[in-house]
């Protein structure tokens, strides 16, 4: 979870490959690309350790690197050269919308604090109208926007050639944020032809708190009195998501809320008051926290991606396998280890 640490982009570059794979993967299978329900099983490329230790869950060099400059105060130094190899990254086209708001009833807003600004990168590899990945980024704060994602949405654009949008959702109260995202939806898809989208391809992902969003998203989506709304999102893709209100007693969330993963225990309950403002509804509204739905059937085909010193990777876990047990939807869960 993006923390108010000041290494706010560390999820998104270090997740980005795992996105690159699960995009170029999903809308290159047929089934995919008409929309169809795609059947699947819980997918563990790595055992989970027994140990405590950290240190125990690296699968690869560069992550011992990453943990012993966090420790030793040079993990700055390390992101900002991530940061400098990303902005030589060239796009054909990047280009700023101000849209205007709805509630969840398209009731319109038309003040300035129901704007939202949406962005789109296009490295026009594809054809027109080309695929879609909609991301939300671990918005953890006011002070945080999609200028701070902007290295990782590059090498997306680039890597896999689709056109990336993003957005600046409200940051709290979630009831906002997740209007936000539904807003775009609906503008993305009303335009798509003017902005070159196909919308019988687009894609929903989103890391940290972006993944709680997306998934709530669909939830909302899929239980929408418009049938079109139904068939808007093709595939979700969920990086290092929290999904049910007891995150902080999971095994993950004792061992590394520490701090060892740039955001501590303390950070996360500072950030929930924040989002989560009305404490006897929303702890309990599963369109704050997916798990507390009844059902997680009828949803897109959906890609988790948990990362191994995480405090939420058992919040991705439960979900694999609620998923696996209970849905039709591809539910795959990449590398337990994974950092």
């Amino acid at each position: 979870m993006s923390s108010r640490s000041k290494y706010p982009d560390k999820y998104l570059l270090t997740q980005v490959v795992l996105v690159m794979a699960a995009v170029v993967v999903a809308f290159g299978t047929s089934s995919v690309n008409t929309g169809q329900a795609v059947s699947g099983t819980l997918q563990n490329n790595a055992a989970s350790p027994s140990s405590d230790n950290a240190s125990d869950y690296f699968v690869l060099q560069s992550q011992q690197e990453l943990f012993n400059a966090i420790k030793t105060g040079k993990a700055e130094e390390m992101f900002a050269k991530i940061g400098q190899a990303t902005s030589e990254i060239k796009m054909a086209s990047i280009t700023d919308y101000n849209i205007s708001g709805t509630d969840r009833n398209n009731n319109n807003f038309n003040n300035n604090n129901n704007t939202i600004r949406v962005r789109f990168y296009d490295p026009s590899i594809q054809n027109k109208p080309a695929p879609l990945l909609i991301y939300l980024y671990g918005r953890s704060g006011e002070e945080r926007n999609m200028d701070s994602s902007d290295p990782g949405l590059k090498i997306l654009a680039n890597s896999t050639g689709f056109t990336v949008a993003t957005m600046d959702y409200k940051f709290a109260p979630f009831t906002d944020s997740l209007d936000d995202v539904l807003s775009t939806i609906h503008w993305i898809h009303q335009n798509s032809e003017q902005l070159g989208v196909d919308p019988q391809r687009i894609a929903l992902g989103g890391e940290s708190r972006g993944a709680n969003l997306a998934l709530s998203t669909a939830l909302a989506l899929r239980d929408s009195e418009n049938m079109e709304d139904r068939n808007l999102i093709r595939v979700l893709y969920l990086l290092n998501g929290y999904y049910s209100p007891h995150l902080l007693e999971s095994r993950s969330a004792k061992m590394f809320g520490n701090g060892t993963d740039l955001i501590t225990s303390a950070d996360i309950e500072m950030i929930f008051d924040q989002i989560y403002q009305n404490v006897s509804s929303d702890y309990t509204n599963p369109l704050a926290f997916p798990l507390l739905s009844k059902s997680l059937t009828r949803l897109p085909p959906i890609y988790i991606v948990a990362s191994g010193i995480d405090p939420l990777k058992d919040e991705s876990i439960d979900l694999a396998e609620r998923l696996s047990e209970e849905a039709r939807t591809l539910s795959c869960y990449v590398a337990r280890r994974w950092t």
